[in-house]
């Protein structure tokens, strides 16, 4: 892919995040306020997919910000680039006409709203983004940009597990690709991780051998300070990690080059593993960007 086209494609994967987040809402439709965030999200999806498709065929002018304007601006462009007409125009202001009166008449969408809403946004991105690219909608995800053909695989197997509401196995194929990750590439920050130590041999104040507790201790405290300084020489939030585990856990390798999980958090649901698998997929694009090939990380590269 060019320059243009990964840019062009990242955007396109984020209009399916925000369509994604949307549907993850709707799932809560009891909820007015979920029902708002619903259909403010799907009317956002659609806005994002049309200034994409307009400064993607035309580049010396701007989408413009009013809804009716900027869908007239891309139905001419797509009329003249002859690719069409946009798809599903009547539903998508439909949708539009809903947000507007939750936005600014206080009155909450209705469970069928939501129910229309969720299947007209999802045929429309589906058709739009085939027409103008020749791309499945479904097959978009911020995954196809990890670089490391391992954590790639990881992280599909457990995008697969979510659909199949495979909670468990989406949070530990997540996280492991996660904490993988990190472990290719701490050494080089933060120096050897002690993975395989029981503890740091201390002295009490009279200089004799504290006890194994005391050094036990010292070692999660160095632990912890090593992933403090990995987050923070990465760019990254540690306190965001810190919530991380506390859903996901521990991963422990072994010698072997196997990985045990445990002390993940009981009763998993649905809202933990998305959190879990889109936090790994964001962090471990973010690291890559940063690093580079994280089995050779910070080698030489020209600019």
């Amino acid at each position: 892919m060019s320059k243009v086209e990964q840019i062009t494609k990242r955007k396109l994967i984020m209009v399916k995040q925000i369509f994604n987040e949307a549907l993850f809402h709707s799932e809560r439709k009891s909820n007015s306020a979920s029902r708002i965030l619903t259909i403010i999200g799907f009317d956002l999806a659609v806005e994002t997919i049309l200034k994409t498709v307009y400064s993607t065929l035309e580049e010396k002018n701007k989408p413009k910000e009013n809804f009716l304007a900027l869908v007239e601006q891309v139905e001419k462009i797509l009329n003249q680039e002859g690719i069409g007409s946009i798809p599903k125009r009547r539903e998508i202001f439909y949708v539009h006409e809903i947000r507007n009166i939750a936005q600014h008449k206080a009155r909450y969408p209705t469970s069928n709203e939501i129910d229309e809403a969720r299947i007209y946004i999802r045929d429309f991105l589906k058709d739009i983004i085939s027409q103008v690219w020749n791309i499945s909608f479904f097959e978009l995800s911020f995954i196809d940009f990890i670089r490391n053909d391992e954590i790639r695989r990881l992280l599909t197997d457990s995008e697969q597990e979510l659909r199949n509401n495979k909670y468990i196995e989406c949070v530990k194929k997540s996280a492991y690709a996660l904490e993988l990750t990190l472990s290719k590439i701490r050494e080089d920050i933060v120096g050897n991780s002690l993975d395989f130590t029981r503890g740091i041999f201390m002295f009490d104040n009279n200089n004799e051998p504290s006890n194994w507790l005391t050094n036990q201790t010292a070692l999660h405290a160095f632990r912890r300070m090593q992933n403090s300084l990995l987050f923070s020489s990465l760019g990254l939030n540690y306190l965001d990690y810190r919530n991380f585990k506390k859903i996901a856990g521990d991963v422990l390798f072994s010698v072997t080059g196997k990985y045990l999980h445990m002390g993940f958090k009981e009763d998993l649901t649905q809202e933990d593993a998305h959190f879990v698998l889109m936090y790994s997929i964001d962090t471990i694009n973010k690291i890559e960007d940063l690093v580079g090939d994280i089995e050779d990380p910070f080698e030489f590269r020209s600019f």
